[in-house]
């Protein structure tokens, strides 16, 4: 399944056919762009786990303090944040419970795409993935009841267990089957892995944007639940690239920028199936919790694609700039050696 940018219940108006569940409308157009696109990804995944050395997927684990440094900052400090931000906000009722689901969510299959654009480390980025959906199936349902218990909240929650299984399936199966690809085809794997990341991207993009243009729930925010939304990506991004850099961790720098995007993207599906499957009998308060995840999927996408554009305009400014000093060398080291040469010609008309 992908995240950032479907969600499973969407009220549309219009002229657009649309089939009533639960008393909340499908729009049948969304459904059909969140199969596509979930078939595309799989070929995406393919393509990241074609730029997987199974060496270096095996080194994650014998040297695991990337993969444990980004679990924790995954499982433990996003949910602290969230809290801690709901807390802050004054966030109460329906919007605290969907905020707190998005910030317990585990790590976003789009995460592997943008730590590919970045030059990221993509074993440890699959690793983590791979790792936070899989725990989520204890961890996301412990932290929701944590919440609910001390803010003493009586509203009961539907972990949407199959959700997350078929999310995990669609990660886990093509980036195996990618690994498995690169064993056998190492040249045509480079090339592939690359237009995967490429095309990943592009997907990423055109996914936020038909998400926007087709979503026509009527959104309602409040500058109370509209900050912590968006800064939650940016400020848990930005806290685990500072952990990540602890010195004892001896972290490269493409593992550091892998740990941070890992932590700065939710599995958006996870939180919108959980909307649904609680609200989706009541249209209010639906139509009151979608703005959360909608909100925070748009953020998320927004910061990475900044990063990434960001990223790729500093590696051409460097490459320019190290052109640059290789010429200036070269000439500096030319003149040196006509110098050289006059002087040895002095010396021996001297002579």
């Amino acid at each position: 399944m992908t995240e950032n940018v479907s969600y499973d219940v969407l009220v549309t108006s219009g002229n657009t056919t649309t089939t009533p569940v639960n008393g909340v409308e499908l729009d049948p157009l969304i459904e059909t762009f969140k199969i596509l696109i979930t078939c595309i990804l799989a070929i995406v995944m393919f393509g990241m786990g074609s730029a997987v050395d199974l060496l270096d997927l095996k080194c994650v684990f014998k040297q695991p303090k990337g993969l444990i440094l980004g679990l924790l900052c995954q499982i433990f400090m996003m949910p602290l944040l969230t809290y801690s931000l709901i807390k802050i906000a004054s966030l109460t009722g329906i919007h605290a419970i969907v905020f707190m689901a998005v910030g317990c969510s585990p790590g976003g299959l789009f995460s592997n795409v943008i730590s590919m654009m970045v030059d990221g480390d993509m074993a440890l980025s699959i690793a983590l993935t791979t790792c936070t959906n899989i725990l989520a199936f204890a961890t996301v349902p412990l932290w929701l009841l944590f919440f609910t218990s001390i803010e003493q909240i009586s509203d009961e929650l539907h972990i949407p267990y199959s959700s997350l299984a078929i999310s995990l399936v669609s990660l886990v199966v093509p980036i195996i089957l990618g690994i498995l690809f690169r064993l056998k085809f190492v040249r045509i794997a480079r090339y592939m892995a690359k237009g995967c990341g490429i095309f990943g991207f592009v997907l990423l993009i055109v996914t936020i944007v038909a998400m926007v243009i087709r979503n026509e729930v009527p959104l309602v925010f409040t500058v109370n639940s509209v900050l912590p939304v968006v800064f939650l990506p940016l400020i848990g991004m930005s806290l685990s690239y500072l952990l990540s850099c602890i010195p004892q961790l001896h972290l490269s720098s493409g593992a550091r920028r892998t740990v941070a995007i890992e932590t700065s993207i939710q599995n958006g599906n996870l939180s919108n199936n959980i909307v649904f499957l609680t609200y989706a009998d009541n249209l209010t308060l639906f139509t009151s919790a979608v703005p959360i995840t909608l909100l925070f999927s748009v953020a998320q996408s927004f910061y990475n694609v900044i990063m990434v554009f960001g990223y790729k305009g500093y590696r051409m400014w460097k490459t320019r700039h190290e052109e640059k000093d290789t010429v200036t060398l070269q000439s500096a080291v030319s003149y040196q050696n006509m110098d050289d040469s006059h002087i040895k010609a002095r010396n021996y008309d001297f002579i």
